[in-house]
């Protein structure tokens, strides 16, 4: 791959814990993201994905192992610069709740990702318009509290998308969500990136989200990437006996797989 966004080299990551054995969560992985490529890192939970996807955002350090974004290693730039390089690379969390302030109505939230427009009402309200919130002016006074969980999670496309991110990193931003929620977001975010370009590094638990969604998929199992491929070869013929079970476990209806 030329030029990839994202070079995650051969990162490993051990907790320990008192009176408790070491926890190896990601054992020597190595993985990339194409300039505008979507990769689905899927597995089971406890497999390592979230810490993974952590380490790349850099929100926590690996033992071993670098992390490139855009051909620069984050941990070794002085903090200012690693700060400002992370703002190529946005986080859609699982739970929006949790990254949103309570305390701080839409406007604020982002105005926060909007430093520097001169009218950031209107910039923002053009971005809650575009991810589904609309008309955006009557959402910019309310509170994360305020909006249903699938309009929570398009405020926080929102702000990502403030950022004017090359590269996304979806940490299960559709789990537990509806059907009908999920099939909107995904669209969104596959909207976005025809759009703009953007990269997504996308953590799942899902086979249905990864096929339907992603150009490659990796594999993890018990902190290991066991396999990594087109999204087409490895989930319609997958090698990896775990891959297989993962495959397998997808429901189906009639022969044919139950849309996200």
């Amino acid at each position: 791959m030329e030029d990839p966004i994202l070079v995650i080299d051969n990162v490993s990551k051990t907790f320990r814990r008192p009176g408790q054995a070491p926890l190896k969560a990601v054992d020597q992985v190595s993985l990339t993201v194409g300039r505008g490529e979507t990769v689905a890192l899927v597995g089971e939970s406890g497999s390592g994905k979230s810490t993974l996807g952590r380490i790349a955002l850099g929100l926590l350090a690996p033992d071993t192992g670098r992390v490139l974004l855009e051909g620069r290693d984050l941990l070794a730039l002085p903090l200012a610069e690693r700060r400002q390089a992370r703002v190529a690379m946005q986080p859609i969390f699982q739970d929006a709740s949790s990254s949103l302030n309570p305390r701080r109505p839409a406007r604020e939230l982002m105005a926060q990702a909007l430093q520097g427009q001169v009218e950031p009402d209107q910039a923002a309200a053009r971005l809650l318009d575009r991810v589904g919130l609309s008309p955006g002016r009557d959402y910019l006074p309310r509170f994360a509290h305020e909006l249903s969980g699938g309009q929570r999670q398009r405020l926080a496309i929102a702000r990502a998308l403030a950022m004017n991110p090359k590269l996304i990193i979806a940490d299960e931003p559709l789990s537990g969500a509806d059907v009908s929620i999920r099939g909107q977001v995904l669209n969104l975010l596959l909207d976005i990136k025809e759009e703009r370009g953007v990269a997504y590094l996308m953590i799942t638990h899902d086979i249905s989200i990864a096929r339907h969604f992603a150009d490659r998929v990796a594999v993890m199992q018990r902190g290991i990437i066991v396999e990594v491929g087109p999204a087409a070869q490895v989930l319609t013929a997958p090698s990896h006996p775990y891959t297989r079970e993962l495959v397998a476990a997808v429901p189906v209806l009639e022969g044919l797989e139950v849309a996200p």
